[in-house]
């Protein structure tokens, strides 16, 4: 089990495929450096006690083919940059599923993951649903 902060070195590792750092309890933010692992195909961070915005540099890692960033402390919207995250295959939107996120939630995201709910635990939350759906 890990605590503390994210190592900022991790970031230096541009070659790295995949982070799974999940279940841990991890502090802190994500650095914006993590826009510079373009090689990355899987990132996990979900399960941790990590706060502060959703970074939009996460949005460079177009190679990206899972993303789950759920159940942190994570505030504020979602960066529509994430829209650029076409090859993600798990779509099933819980992948950013945190609290303290609010609306709106960008148009262009729903194009990317299929469900996008804000909120888990609250009845009247931002989410969009794609178009075989609805959308509020």
């Amino acid at each position: 089990e890990m605590t503390g902060s994210i190592p900022s070195e991790i970031f230096r590792l541009t070659q790295l495929e995949t982070i799974v750092l999940k279940n841990n309890n991890l502090v802190g933010s994500i650095s914006t450096d993590i826009g510079s692992m373009i090689n990355l195909k899987s990132l996990s961070f979900s399960l941790t006690k990590l706060d502060g915005s959703i970074p939009s540099e996460i949005g460079l890692l177009t190679k990206l083919t899972l993303l789950n960033l759920a159940m942190n402390n994570f505030v504020g919207t979602i960066p529509s940059d994430l829209a650029r995250l076409t090859n993600i295959k798990q779509r099933t939107g819980k992948s950013l599923q945190n609290r303290g996120i609010v609306g709106p939630v960008d148009d262009s995201l729903c194009e990317v993951f299929s469900v996008i709910r804000i909120c888990p635990h609250v009845e009247d939350c931002n989410c969009c649903f794609n178009p075989d759906g609805f959308h509020c």
